[in-house]
């Protein structure tokens, strides 16, 4: 993809899903899979892998994400967040997020998620 905007999110893709057949499956730089940003809304991503051209069933690989309408979610997305990777319905993978590019995006894990921020131990969570 030839974009003259940056990347919203660094990622660690993980395809989790075997094909229809029940072999492993492909997917190649430029998959655009939905990305289940809450739990009743998913959004259209578009992937392409860092160093690599391809990944199968099993795989990970670090990749650049562009999401459709990010300002439709703000603060949803941190360092660390795991998303569930789906094709419709379907789960295929799992995206750890390394990197979040868009401010738009960026949450403040203290303020905006619940359940994330610091507690009472003063350990708080990431994920």
């Amino acid at each position: 993809m030839q974009s003259t905007k940056p990347p919203d999110l660094e990622v660690i893709f993980q395809l989790t899903a075997d094909s229809a057949s029940g072999g492993s499956r492909v997917v190649l730089s430029g998959y655009r899979p939905h990305y289940r940003i809450m739990d009743d809304y998913q959004t259209s991503a578009h992937h392409e892998f860092v160093g690599v051209d391809r990944i199968v069933t099993g795989e990970r690989a670090v990749a650049q994400v562009w999401l459709i309408t990010p300002e439709a979610y703000p603060r949803s997305v941190w360092p660390g967040r795991l998303i569930t990777v789906c094709e419709g319905t379907r789960v295929v993978g799992v995206a750890e997020v390394l990197k979040v590019n868009n401010p738009v995006l960026l949450a403040d894990v203290a303020k905006d998620v619940p359940g994330r921020g610091v507690t009472e131990d003063g350990l708080g969570s990431t994920r």
